[in-house]
């Protein structure tokens, strides 16, 4: 292999590890949320924020049973996929510091972290296009304007959102 590319890989690998072992420090120490809150505080809030939306939007009982459910079965879904990416990621960063690199083994896993990530995406449309059966198209309307606002405010404080959920500009 030539030296160039193995400099390039240990070097990649260096920069995973670094990533991985950053983030795995910050949940192991239970950083608190911005403005010193803590997790719990920051779910309250998010509660408050949610219960909000759903006053605005002037939702029907029924709707609000839908939601929830359809919350709890998404989330459900979408802890599994990122426990799932959390461990190909981690076998990953692994394989890339083994002394010996096993390229077949590498893109193996990568391409594996690739069909898990697709998963995620297909998961966030899905459960996009679910909401939108359950809300009238004028709460659907407001609900997006809502979640661009929020958007918004949630990149202006120095946080960034994938922003891609509902065509959000």
């Amino acid at each position: 292999m030539k030296r160039q590319t193995q400099y390039f890989i240990y070097g990649a690998g260096i920069l995973i590890a670094l990533f991985l072992a950053n983030n795995a420090s910050a949940q192991g120490q239970g950083m608190p949320v911005k403005n010193f809150e803590t997790k719990e505080m920051g779910k309250a809030r998010w509660e408050e924020r949610r219960a909000e939306m759903h006053k605005q939007l002037g939702l029907t009982a029924d709707q609000e049973k839908q939601l929830e459910e359809h919350k709890t079965a998404h989330k459900n879904g979408m802890n599994l996929l990122y426990e799932n990416i959390k461990t190909k990621r981690k076998e990953l960063a692994e394989e890339l510091q083994n002394e010996e690199l096993d390229m077949e083994k590498l893109m193996k896993i990568h391409a594996e972290l690739k069909v898990l990530n697709g998963q995620k995406e297909d998961s966030r449309l899905e459960s996009i296009l679910e909401v939108r059966e359950i809300l009238t198209p004028e709460q659907f309307a407001t609900f997006i304007e809502h979640t661009r606002k929020m958007d918004k405010r949630f990149n202006q404080s120095g946080m960034k959102g994938s922003g891609a959920e509902f065509g959000r500009k």
